[in-house]
């Protein structure tokens, strides 16, 4: 045997070699294991801008974190026939998913008041307002993503009528089921980001049904915490703070994802605990044999 040669053990496990389809800021797609799918992975980048991506912190374990609650969420809505990507979560960091055509636009669905929406509308900090207020923002980086209206993207045949329509009813059932999630567990979700995707049925190009894709998680949530009236997300343009991992830690354990621990004892360090030590096991959903 050659010198300094260590023999694999069985139970290591090579990264399987795979195709890198895209690489953001806090997720990775990659080529899937199935046909139509693609491997999403979810990394612990901060979400915030920078000039550098090299610039970027890591938040150890926020990555697990928002993959498990996306997928819990996705879970409960599907539950509600509301159809989305997900096909079932992989590991601790990846989920596989439906391969979708990516809709050229994202909504942002604004409860309360806050933030940039705070100062356009000379509202409050955290005002209620009086109903869901869906903003429509064309994906361009370039420009800020900016606010369009509906007859912006008709015109320029991104979408139909009848596709807004089915989008809009969409977003209002899916607000309804967060609004009552948060208010559960004493948080407010002020705002928040969908993406939807089309897929094909047939042949026929017309032939298509919306689904929802990308992720709910706090990457893409405004939430306020009603017990300390504190923000738990990243955004909050008043929060000098070093952005920690203390918020997504407080969402998971008030939605049962990381166990409770007691009040003296030190918030568990999510890189080195295992994946059973994390989720909780009664919300370990058996993946969905319909999708």
């Amino acid at each position: 045997m050659t010198a300094g040669f260590q023999p694999r053990l069985f139970s290591e496990k090579s990264q399987p070699r795979r195709r890198n389809v895209f690489e953001g800021v806090t997720k990775c797609i990659f080529e899937g294991t199935e046909p139509d799918t693609f491997i999403l992975y979810f990394k612990d980048n901060h979400p915030l801008n920078t000039t550098d991506a090299q610039d970027y912190p890591e938040l150890s374990g926020k990555g697990v974190i928002n993959n498990r609650f996306s997928e819990m969420i996705f879970r409960r809505l599907g539950e509600l026939n509301i159809d989305h990507h997900l096909v079932r979560r992989l590991n601790m960091r990846e989920q596989l998913v439906r391969i979708a055509e990516s809709l050229p636009f994202f909504v942002e669905v604004h409860n309360k008041s806050c933030d940039d929406f705070t100062d356009r509308f000379g509202l409050e900090k955290y005002d209620q307002l009086p109903e869901m207020i869906p903003e429509l923002r064309f994906k361009n980086k370039n420009a800020n993503n900016p606010i369009v209206a509906p007859q912006h993207l008709v015109a320029f045949g991104l979408t139909d009528h009848e596709e807004l329509d089915q989008l809009f009813a969409t977003i209002q059932r899916i607000n309804d089921f967060l609004m009552g999630q948060f208010s559960a567990i004493n948080m407010s979700l002020l705002r928040y980001k969908l993406e939807f995707g089309r897929i094909y049925l047939s042949e026929n190009p017309m032939d298509t049904r919306l689904i929802l894709i990308d992720e709910i998680s706090l990457d893409t949530c405004r939430v306020l915490d009603n017990l300390t009236s504190k923000r738990l997300d990243m955004y909050d343009s008043t929060n000098d703070d070093t952005p920690d991992v203390t918020g997504y830690h407080e969402l998971a354990r008030r939605f049962g994802i990381l166990h409770d621990h007691p009040s003296h004892s030190p918030e568990p360090t999510l890189g080195s605990m295992t994946e059973q030590s994390i989720l909780s096991p009664e919300l370990l959903i058996k993946p969905q044999t319909s999708i």
